[in-house]
């Protein structure tokens, strides 16, 4: 079976350059920075202000998509997956110092690969690189579309066993991805199949309870949006509609005598709003038992960042894809007397901003959301912020430098692990170089920056019979087929 790939196509446009900055042979460039990978510019430029630290403070990623070695060309996006290692180990550290909780959410988990070379390039997708997203100590995870059966697997001609490589990443996920994190991989409404019983299992747990360090108590839920896909028998999806009623919904979310709860925290690889989005049935199922307890939701799948507000107890953010972003959330003001730690950590702004609903007759921030809710006025003070992917960003708010001691042991072979492989899958050979960047969105379709118009250009030189040239054509793909932009520079 032969298969013509998006990446094969745009070589070919990019690779007869006469002009391009980078290096002209297969080797890497010089590595000029401490960390990263060798060929990753360092961002120049750090963040303005440093983050408001609350009572409970939130990490969040979502939809990496194999991108654990960063955006090699791109300076804000330059940091690989030790990186990010060595900065939440920080982070947690400094939490400890601030006598608050830190959790690390994943909403995305199932999106681990569909994206990038250092996860696709294996069969299944994600063999290699998923033992090197393992090395994040995540509170909190779920599952995405990607570890079930939606495969946005760049090819421009799919045949074959398509259903059969898909079904081998779920089984995959099921069989050993979830077995590194336990009880904190939720799948509440997704099941597979068993090969053997011919019965649906849950993949992961379906909700999680537990307390944090200083003694917040949390009920938590993994929630898919209601994808459906058809010629996929291995797994099933339950409908937010039909959990909200199942009895051990109702029964964990009403818990109130053996497992008191000071905060709902759900998270899903569902988007913030829109079509897709179940996450408001889920609050409305919530808020019917529990009318007066903080919900907190971290979405995912759409791939922006995203935030909005279901009233003044319950917020929704969600944090972009790619390892391009870092989401930081930050809330103070839950009233609990179970709370052990300093409830406006002192030496670091602390969250001022209550929870605003804005709505289509809403003009300013003085929305009146309390007099539109049956949530009684909150204390509940909230920080947000979407942090660019760079070291920079990351040593200035782990502790203010730039080098030491951001690094550690732990970062640093994480970062040579992804060297290593990147080298034995053959991602690093430069096959051309792209004179200019063409993006997906950044430009309107049609236009000569688009990547869509490079494509067609692509297709018309290679996806040909030349016996057939002088006959019409048509070719069929999908949104998947392309999946980011093209950066001017070395194409590897």
């Amino acid at each position: 079976m032969k298969l013509v790939t998006a990446a094969s196509l745009l070589a070919v446009a990019v690779l007869a350059c006469e002009d391009c900055s980078g290096p002209r042979s297969e080797g890497a460039q010089v590595r000029n920075v401490r960390r990263m990978q060798p060929e990753a510019q360092h961002a120049t430029q750090k963040p303005p202000n440093p983050l408001q630290w609350g009572q409970l403070n939130f990490l969040h990623t979502t939809d990496t998509h194999g991108w654990l070695e960063g955006h090699l060309k791109e300076r804000n996006y330059g940091a690989d997956w030790g990186d990010f290692a060595a900065f939440t180990r920080r982070m947690k550290h400094k939490a400890d110092h601030l006598d608050v909780d830190l959790l690390l959410i994943d909403t995305g988990t199932g999106d681990l690969h569909d994206g990038a070379g250092l996860s696709d390039a294996t069969e299944p997708n994600g063999r290699l690189s998923n033992v090197i997203f393992e090395n994040i100590d995540y509170d909190l995870l779920t599952i995405g579309t990607a570890a079930t059966c939606l495969s946005f697997a760049p090819m421009l001609t799919i045949t074959g066993n398509h259903e059969l490589s898909t079904s081998a990443v779920a089984y995959e996920t099921a069989a050993n991805f979830t077995k590194v994190y336990g009880d904190r991989y939720l799948t509440s409404n997704v099941q597979i199949l068993n090969k053997t019983s011919k019965k649906y299992e849950d993949i992961g747990s379906k909700y999680r309870y537990f307390t944090t360090d200083h003694g917040l108590r949390i009920m938590s839920f993994g929630i898919l949006y209601d994808y459906v896909a058809k010629n996929a028998p291995w797994f099933n999806v339950t409908p937010a509609a039909k959990l909200m009623k199942e009895d051990w919904f109702v029964e964990a979310v009403n818990e109130k005598s053996n497992r008191p709860i000071d905060l709902f925290v759900v998270i899903g690889h569902n988007p913030v709003d829109g079509k897709d989005s179940t996450l408001k049935l889920i609050f409305d199922a919530i808020r019917r038992l529990r009318p007066t307890i903080p919900i907190q939701f971290f979405a995912g799948h759409s791939h922006r960042r995203n935030f909005t507000v279901y009233d003044l107890n319950s917020t929704a953010i969600e944090s972009g894809a790619y390892c391009e972003t870092v989401g930081w959330l930050s809330l103070s003001g839950i009233r609990t007397s179970n709370f052990t730690g300093a409830l406006t950590p002192h030496g670091v702004p602390n969250p001022t901003q209550p929870a605003v609903k804005v709505t289509s007759t809403t003009k300013t921030a003085a929305a009146k959301t309390a007099s539109s809710t049956n949530v009684a006025p909150s204390g509940l003070l909230y920080s947000r912020r979407y942090l660019d992917w760079n070291r920079l960003t990351f040593a200035f708010h782990a502790n203010g430098s730039q080098d030491y001691p951001f690094d550690d042991y732990i970062g640093s072979t994480i970062s040579n692990k992804i060297t290593e492989t990147r080298a034995s899958l053959n991602l690093t050979k430069v096959y051309g170089c792209a004179p200019q960047t063409w993006c997906i969105r950044c430009v309107p379709f049609n236009s000569e920056k688009n990547i869509y118009s490079l494509v067609k250009t692509a297709l018309k030189d290679v996806v040909t019979n030349p016996a057939r040239a002088d006959h019409p054509r048509l070719i069929f793909t999908n949104i998947g087929g392309i999946r980011f932009d093209l950066v001017q520079g070395p194409f590897t």
